[in-house]
């Protein structure tokens, strides 16, 4: 289904990367977010602040195109919308959305509650440099140290995608916005590297 088309080329990464690849990889510092247990709002909530990245690679072309078609499949609101944005800013826009949309469809295509931890599990990996990325990840994740934009959000996004794998049940608001900020506050960080935002009550 979707990613299909790059299906061949991400599995043929899953190995150790050449050294090529290997010498550009995007070496970037990682932040966590906390939450204090007292926190009622967003306001209140540690969440992730920008990246320093000491190098940066351009995305590839194929998979600039790749984003943009995947955006323009799935997303048709946000691809009118993003043509208001610099050429460059939409093109990162685009890679970003393609990421989410890859790491959601791992999940939702998976056959089991365990494939669907492991391809997660494995993204992460990826993210953390722990093991060779493919070509989408890579673009993502230089597009990230481009921007300034934490990789703990797109890894948050990842464990709210697991635990959506089981029955959900929220006690409280503190629990709601937890909830929220896995779902959808992680991608509004990466939306606010992107779009320039630096003021951290946006974030």
């Amino acid at each position: 289904m979707l990613f299909r088309s790059i299906a061949s080329r991400v599995d043929a990464h899953s190995g150790a990367a050449d050294s090529a690849r290997d010498a550009r990889r995007v070496q970037a510092v990682r932040m966590t977010v906390s939450f204090d247990d007292s926190a009622a709002d967003f306001d209140q909530l540690n969440v992730p602040v920008a990246v320093t990245a000491l190098s940066v690679v351009s995305p590839d072309d194929d998979i600039v195109a790749h984003s943009r078609a995947v955006l323009g499949k799935h997303a048709k609101t946000f691809r009118w919308a993003s043509a208001l944005l610099p050429a460059e800013t939409r093109d990162d826009a685009a890679i970003a959305y393609a990421f989410c949309r890859y790491v959601d469809d791992l999940v939702d295509e998976a056959e089991s509650r365990g494939e669907a931890e492991r391809h997660l599990a494995q993204v992460v990996a990826k993210l953390d440099g722990q093991v060779a990325c493919d070509p989408l990840t890579e673009a993502f994740v230089s597009m990230c140290a481009r921007r300034g934009i934490p990789l703990s959000a797109a890894k948050e996004l990842c464990d709210a995608m697991a635990t959506d794998l089981s029955l959900v049940r929220i006690a409280d608001d503190r629990g709601l916005l937890r909830y929220c900020y896995g779902a959808a506050g992680t991608v509004g960080i990466m939306m606010c590297g992107v779009l320039g935002v630096i003021d951290r009550r946006a974030r």
